[in-house]
Parts: structure tokens; sequence; C-alpha cells
């Protein structure tokens, strides 16, 4: 789709969705630019429904940057801009706990990728326009117990944190997510700064519940190493990285248990998605990303992320591009799926644009979760016996 569509294909969505969506873009042209300046003068333009949005879908740095030179109301730039500060000054403590977690993986040999916002926000954004909960990593089943033994000498601790402490996790608890999951319980270390109380490591040695042995040390063969002020950080192959952040997306934006929380079509999902490729398309090899998103079985996934995308962010792919990755069946482009292992699949009845900024899409798949509440129960007690 041509990048002069764009403002057409907005269009579609009310006012503060408009700027929202124009906003967390990467760049912008004269056009979009002007037509910004219109909306923010539109008399049905709703600020507190922008601000509330741009916050629960957590593109509000991205949009802060873009629209602070606009002729806005105060508070609408007061709140943004304290967020943006805020955001800056946790991005900038985590970046240096990353920096300390790769140089003593590098130190000890350790096959491992960071992924997804680890690389996005030292790389793809600057410090401010997005933020990140948790710093997440790949390695090879051989070496999961070294990392444990490396990061538990800095004080990790397995567990989760419950109303500000750090709580351990059982025994019971650890075996059954390395038995029965794509990652480990999650370590932590409690940190004494007010920006960034504890640092999460989330481990994955499998890129799914569903995944077949070796994918992980197969996706670990192609890493390299980047550099950002001076410091090191190591993550898998461009096109290898997109393709997680698809197989991440997808997961997530079809999972019913995921839909319900509303934890499914977050924006910046989509707007990290539209960033790696407006600054790298040049560089990435879709043949070769076609050939591993195959491999790993997982074209699906790609090509679902890029098409919903492209209608959120038109003119970040080539239509060439979508075209070679389009699998032969797309039913699964209206389709969400129920909790993991179920193997349920339901359509959508409302459309994208219908559901994409609303909760209706909640009420839709509330309707099938008793159902699926009761089949993941008798899949975890099948699974403890």
């Amino acid at each position: 789709m041509s990048k002069n569509n764009v403002i057409n294909e907005i269009k579609k969505y009310r006012p503060f969705e408009q700027l929202m969506l124009l906003a967390s873009r990467y760049q912008l042209n004269e056009d979009e630019l002007s037509y910004m300046k219109e909306i923010v003068q539109r008399s049905d333009m709703n600020w507190y429904d922008f601000l509330g949005c741009s916050m629960v879908n957590r593109v509000n740095g991205v949009v802060y940057k873009n629209i602070k030179g606009l002729k806005i109301p105060k508070y609408v730039r007061y709140f943004l801009e304290l967020a943006y500060r805020e955001q800056k000054e946790r991005t900038l403590v985590h970046q240096q706990e990353i920096y300390k977690v790769s140089e003593l993986l590098e130190k000890e040999n350790i096959n491992y990728s960071l992924l997804k916002g680890a690389v996005l926000n030292t790389i793809f954004y600057e410090a401010g326009e997005r933020i990140s909960n948790d710093t997440d990593m790949m390695v090879g089943v051989q070496d999961i117990d070294k990392v444990i033994a490396i990061l538990k000498k800095e004080d990790f601790i397995q567990g989760e944190v419950r109303e500000g402490e750090l709580v351990p996790a059982t025994k019971k608890e650890i075996l059954f997510s390395r038995l029965n999951t794509y990652e480990i319980v999650p370590l932590i270390k409690r940190l004494d700064d007010s920006h960034l109380p504890f640092h999460e490591m989330d481990i994955n040695f499998k890129l799914g519940n569903d995944d077949v042995k070796g994918t992980a040390e197969k996706m670990l063969e192609d890493t390299v190493l980047l550099v950002n002020n001076d410091h090191q950080i190591r993550t898998l192959a461009l096109e290898k990285f997109l393709l997680f952040l698809c197989i991440h997306h997808y997961r997530e934006a079809t999972m019913i248990i995921k839909i319900v929380n509303g934890d499914d079509l977050t924006l910046y999902k989509f707007m990290d998605i539209h960033f790696v490729v407006s600054q790298k398309a040049q560089e990435i090899d879709w043949k070769y990303l076609l050939e591993v998103a195959k491999e790993t079985n997982r074209l699906n996934d790609v090509y679902y992320t890029f098409y919903y995308t492209e209608l959120l962010y038109p003119g970040t792919f080539e239509i060439e591009i979508l075209d070679m990755l389009k699998p032969e069946n797309t039913d699964f482009i209206n389709q969400y799926r129920g909790r993991d292992n179920t193997g349920e699949v339901y359509e959508w009845k409302l459309s994208f644009p219908e559901r994409v900024f609303s909760y209706k899409r909640k009420e839709e798949a509330l309707k099938n979760v008793e159902a699926e509440n009761k089949r993941f129960k008798a899949i975890q007690e099948q699974l403890k016996k």
C-alpha cells in the first residue's frame, strides 16, 4: 500500500484514534503532519479518550514526541511529558541492568539472545519513547541451569512480585513451568531504584508450548552483537528477531485469556513491527524470513502480524512482501483460539476496526470463557498426574 493512502485508511477510526495512530508512526510526511494539525482543532476531538487510549496502548512516549509541537491542551501536554520523563528514567536504569547481564553471559560463553523490549528500547527507540516491564531472553535447553546459576550469584531469585514483595517460587512451580511451558519461572532481582524497583528476566527455551524440540537452538544459530553507547547486546539475526516478535504477538492477539484481559491487541505491539520494518526494510532478507517461518511452522504468525500492522500503519510493507508471505489458507486472520492446548478455534463476529480499540471484543470472547476454563482445568489436572 502506498504511503499516500495513510490518511484515507485511518479515517475509519474516531478522531482521537486517528491522532493516536498518526502520532505513533515512525515518520510523518507533510500531508500527515497537516492532517494531525486539523485533528487537534476538531470540536469532536476527545482528549480524555486520547490520553487514556494512548496510555493503555503504551504508545504515549512516541505520541508525545510527535505531537508536543502542536497546539494541544496544556493538561494533555503536561500529562504526556510527565509520563515520557518517567519512562525515560526507567529505560535508562533498565538498559544498565541489561548491559550487566549481557556482560556476564558473554563472559561465560552462554549461547543466548535478548528479545523484544530489551532490544527494541535499546536499538530501535529513543529512551522515553517506549516502556518495557521486563527483560526477555532465549537460551538453549542445555544452558538453562547455567544461566540460572549465573543470575542467582547476582541476587536474582526465581519467583514473582506480589504487592511490592518478591516471593520465591516453590520447587513444584519451578518444575511445572519447566516441564509444561516454553519458559522458566522468571528470575527477579530487587533494585534500589524508584524508577525500576525490580529487574525481571523472562527466559524462553522454546518458541511456544506447541514447539518442537531443538527449535530454540536452531534460532540461536544466528545471533548478532549490536552496539549502543559503547555497550554490546546480543540478539537474533534481524529476520529471526522479527519472527519472534510475530510469534509473541500472534499468540497474545489470538488467545482467549489475553482477549478477556484486554492484553491482546495492545497497539504498541503493532507499532514495534512498524518501527523495526520502517528502519530496517532494506536490510531484511524477506526470502530468508519466509524460509525460517516455514521451517518453524510460524508462517501464520508472521502473516497475521504483518497483515494487521499494515491495516493500522499503512505503508509499512510493500504489497509484494505481503503477497510473498501470504499462506494458502488465511481463515486464521479472523479467528481466535482457546487457552493453550485446548485446540478450540472461534470466528470473530466483529470486524477488526470494530474491535481493535473497543472492549466489545472482550464481551464477545467472554461468551466462550466458561467452557474454555473447564477444558483448561482438565488439561492442567492431567499434566500434574
